[in-house]
């Protein structure tokens, strides 16, 4: 799969449980999405309003679904004074409607076994989002 770089909508942040958030992004009218689920992606984030964009990655925790082809969907961990300025950023993205760079597909972490088998799949902490998606 090549990686390719989409100008996404944040769509929506909303609070699973105290600590934890799903952030849900929309890349262009008119694109699919091509990874596999347990991939991650790379967002590219000026957290500072310096016009200088960081880079984040995250898991993606949904499977690719051709009947939402657009959708991408995060669960971040508010844990950190780091982690919180990327929610609260993700947020103002939402309420303002200005895309953020989203790079995918990343990475070798996707399930590559039989699935006509048994699997037993085992996560914590980061991990869960992996899980969830496979």
């Amino acid at each position: 799969m090549t990686k390719t770089t989409h100008e996404c909508q944040v769509f929506n942040v909303q609070p699973l449980t105290k600590d934890t958030f799903e952030v849900e992004l929309l890349s262009p009218v008119g694109t699919t999405l091509n990874y596999h689920a347990g991939q991650y992606l790379q967002l590219e984030i000026d957290l500072n309003g310096e016009e200088k964009p960081q880079a984040f990655f995250y898991t993606i925790a949904n499977r690719c679904d051709p009947n939402q082809a657009r959708r991408l969907q995060l669960l971040i961990q508010n844990g950190s004074e780091l982690s919180s300025k990327i929610l609260k950023h993700l947020t103002e993205r939402s309420n303002d409607e200005l895309p953020i760079p989203v790079t995918l597909p990343m990475g070798q972490a996707f399930l590559q076994t039989d699935l006509n088998q048994r699997h037993l799949l085992i996560a914590s902490s980061s991990g869960i989002a992996k899980i969830k998606c496979l």
